[in-house]
Parts: C-alpha cells; sequence; structure tokens
C-alpha cells in the first residue's frame, strides 16, 4: 500500500504443512504360536512419533493358515504364516511368523514328542483302561487299578500273533482273559482301534515299537541334550503316584524334582506322566516300584518287548516280558 494515494496491491500466499516422513514401523512380537480356531492381537509402532502419515495396512501370506484385520490375527488351519504391517507413507514394513497347530481331539495330550527322526505323536490323557465292554483313558495321567478288577483291567496281556490287526483274547491265567491291541509294523490296524473318550468314539490310536520307545527315551533332544534330566526325569511323584516323567520336544521349564508332590494344578500339562503301576500275574503286584509298558514288538511267540523302569534304572527296549503278564497300555496318535 502506498503512502501517497493509498494505492495497493495484494500478493496470495500459500502456507503447506510441513510432512514428517515415517522412519521405521515395528511389531511387538516377532513370532505367535496359536491353536486352530484361536486369535492374538500384534500391536504396530510407527516412528517418529510425530511423523504426518501414522496409517498401516495388514496382510497374511497364507490366508488359509491365518488371517489378519486391524492386527487381530485369527488361526484358520495348521502351518504356518508371515502377518506383515506395511506403512502409507515411505513403505515401510514389519513381519510376524505365526505357526498354527491343529486342534487336538479330546483325550489327547497337548505335548508333542518325537519318535524318530521324522514321526511326532501325541500321548493319550491316560493309560488305557477296559471295563468288560469298551476301551477308555483314564481320566487322570496317574490313574490305575490297584487290584484285579474285571470291570476295570489296568493291565494287559499281548495278543497272541503279532500278525493280528483285529482285538483278540489271550489265554491269560485260570478265567482272567484280557484283550489288548498291537499294530505290528505300524500298519492301518490303527484304525480299526476304538477308544471312548466323553462318550465319543476316537480312532487312530497305537502302540510305540520298541525302536520308538528307544528313540523317545534316549535318541531325540530336549534342550539340546538327550536322556536323563532332559527327556525324561525317574522318581517323580504326581497324584500321590511315583513314576516316571517324559518332556515334550519343546519343553522349556525346568526339570521336576523328586521330591515334590505334584498336583493337577503344578503338574506341566504338556509333560507325560508314566505310574509305575507294577505287573499283573494272578494279582497286581510291585506298585510303585516297577513300571512296565507294552510295545507293539513281539520277541518270541511268548515274549514281547517293553518299557521298564525301576528306581533309577530305565530300559526303554531291551527288556521283554512274558505276554501272559499284564501291563500298562500308553497309547498314541499321530502329532500333525
Amino acid at each position: 500500500k502506498t503512502d501517497d494515494g493509498g494505492k495497493t496491491a495484494t500478493c496470495a500466499v500459500t502456507v503447506n504443512a510441513k510432512v514428517y516422513p515415517v522412519e521405521s514401523v515395528s511389531l511387538d512380537k516377532s513370532s505367535v504360536e496359536l491353536t486352530e480356531g484361536e486369535t492374538a492381537t500384534l500391536t504396530a509402532a510407527v516412528t517418529p512419533d510425530n511423523a504426518t502419515d501414522k496409517t498401516v495396512f495388514w496382510s497374511s501370506s497364507l490366508e488359509s493358515v491365518a488371517t489378519v484385520t486391524d492386527g487381530v490375527i485369527t488361526a484358520v488351519s495348521a502351518g504356518e504364516a508371515a502377518i506383515t504391517v506395511t506403512t502409507n507413507d515411505g513403505g515401510k514394513t514389519a513381519t510376524c511368523k505365526v505357526t498354527v497347530k491343529a486342534s487336538l481331539p479330546p483325550g489327547v495330550l497337548p505335548g508333542e514328542f518325537s519318535v524318530s527322526d521324522t514321526k511326532k505323536v501325541h500321548f493319550s490323557q491316560g493309560n488305557l483302561w477296559y471295563d468288560g465292554f469298551e476301551f477308555m483313558f483314564e481320566e487322570n495321567q496317574y490313574d490305575f487299578a490297584n487290584q484285579w478288577k474285571s470291570n476295570h483291567i489296568s493291565h494287559f496281556n499281548w495278543t497272541p500273533y503279532i500278525e493280528s490287526a483285529v482285538l483278540q483274547n489271550f489265554f491269560g491265567y485260570g478265567s482272567i482273559s484280557d484283550i489288548f491291541f498291537t499294530n505290528a509294523d505300524e500298519t492301518t490296524a490303527s484304525e480299526s482301534f476304538i477308544v471312548n473318550v466323553g462318550g465319543k468314539e476316537q480312532k487312530g490310536w497305537r502302540t510305540l515299537s520298541k525302536d520308538e520307545w528307544k528313540y523317545l527315551f534316549d535318541v531325540r533332544k530336549v534342550k539340546g541334550n538327550r536322556g536323563i534330566g532332559y527327556s525324561y526325569s525317574i522318581n517323580i511323584t504326581y497324584g500321590d503316584k511315583k513314576g516316571l516323567v517324559l518332556y515334550p520336544d519343546d519343553y522349556s521349564g525346568s526339570a521336576l524334582a523328586p521330591d515334590t508332590q505334584y498336583t493337577v494344578e503344578t503338574f506341566p500339562e504338556d509333560c507325560l506322566f508314566l505310574p509305575a503301576a507294577g505287573y499283573r500275574d494272578y494279582n497286581i503286584e510291585a506298585i510303585g516300584a516297577y513300571g512296565l509298558y507294552q510295545s507293539s514288538s513281539a520277541s518270541t511267540s511268548l515274549e514281547a518287548y517293553c518299557v521298564k523302569f525301576l528306581g533309577d534304572t530305565v530300559k526303554p527296549d531291551d527288556y521283554t516280558g512274558f505276554r501272559s503278564f499284564g501291563y500298562c497300555v500308553r497309547l498314541v496318535t499321530e502329532a500333525k
């Protein structure tokens, strides 16, 4: 504006907001493990705090395994997927690995145990027992019958023929005749075997071979090492019963202590407990002293291999017992 005459001229000024670019994006988790149907939430952090555009987009590398919406992951089916968050400004990314495990049917313990270089199994929730009409699993890992009962058989004879692919009666002692299933050579016979859990029939159970028992105890590594104190511990008390504990492949907790009384609340849910339930001749003997568990491997026409533990000694594959003696049975199903 002029001083003389008040003439004026105008200039339009446009002021642009200063843009503060995104420097990085990060996630609060680098990996997540879920079971089918479970969900988990990821939180994305964009830096710097004064970044102009903090908009992020979520994506899954395999939506058949896991989906994601606004950071909420939903597990769909067993497998692995990568969840990626991407910024709108600058295209910065961060990734979280998602591992989805198959949901477990009733009667299955969650822990996975390697029984060979290529095979993993889940164990049943308890030892096998028979009420004279159907097979079932004990409710707790430490349960078993402490005396002979025709309506609660928890110590089983071995079938008379290794080629057998069906349930059979074995000669036993006197009027005692037990039934025990074995799937020799890992045939599809396991599909013929049915147990009842929670009123529902469950197929696909089998017994371990002597070589699988050996691998379970002495070959596989837990916490980077194998054998006693790593893959298993002995002289453990659970539910007031003496026995042996096997740790799952990915166990990260402490080894269980012999001088501790474990309960359902304090015993790790993914560990396997084999009670020292003795054996049956005419009656059940040596409860708390011996643990004897059948394998699917025959030794002779009269004997079969079994797992034996006594005090500080464990023989997973080199002990044989008469097929006519009743030993415990703990079944497995394949891990998916």
